[in-house]
């Protein structure tokens, strides 16, 4: 079963001063280390969802070997939730699920994204990495929860809503923090 992947990667990069997804992580633009950890064959389509200095974004992803579909989100400046509800429009009709990805966490691999889809395609539910107790990403999403991600707004999250729902979520226990860093400020970039 092939299971759709959203990259959210359409942010003002307001803390960071800059567009922070073509900024080098170790030798890399850090867009890149995300799409890399998404190689996973079961992975298709890779949409990236680009708002803000869009043509940047979407040509530095050009420059990798795999394909990618480039949305733009024209709302991009009301919040991570506009990007959401781009991302699950732009799904192929009858999709059954998506993983959805932030573009600012260079630090996910491609075992995780394998252990994510093995628990999914085991048992669909909500699935996302847990570390310690704190929830990772990327998240994986049946088709059921897409009307619910289509009404958020702004940058709320779903996390309340899968605190109070456990029944519908499947937390796989992860070793790696990585899964919990995202890149904010110049503060928090590697370089």
């Amino acid at each position: 079963m092939s299971v759709p992947a959203i990259v959210l990667a359409a942010g003002r990069s307001s803390r960071f001063g800059r567009n922070k997804l073509v900024q080098p992580v170790r030798g890399r633009p850090m867009i890149h280390w995300v799409l890399d950890a998404l190689a996973d064959p079961r992975l298709s389509p890779i949409i990236v969802v680009v708002g803000f200095e869009k043509e940047v974004v979407a040509e530095c992803c050009a420059q990798l070997a795999g394909p990618v579909t480039i949305v733009e989100n024209e709302l991009y400046e009301q919040g991570r939730s506009s990007s959401i509800r781009a991302g699950i429009t732009a799904l192929p009709p009858g999709s059954s699920c998506a993983l959805v990805a932030l573009g600012d966490m260079p630090f996910i691999t491609a075992s995780l994204v394998t252990a994510l889809l093995d628990a999914f395609h085991r048992k669909p539910l909500i699935t996302f990495p847990i570390v310690a107790g704190r929830k990772g990403h990327p998240v994986i999403f049946p088709a059921h929860t897409f009307p619910l991600l289509q009404q958020l707004r702004g940058d709320k999250t779903l996390h309340d809503y899968l605190l109070n729902h456990p029944d519908l979520t499947q937390p796989i226990p992860w070793d790696d923090s990585g899964c919990t860093v995202d890149i904010d400020t110049s503060d928090d970039h590697p370089g």
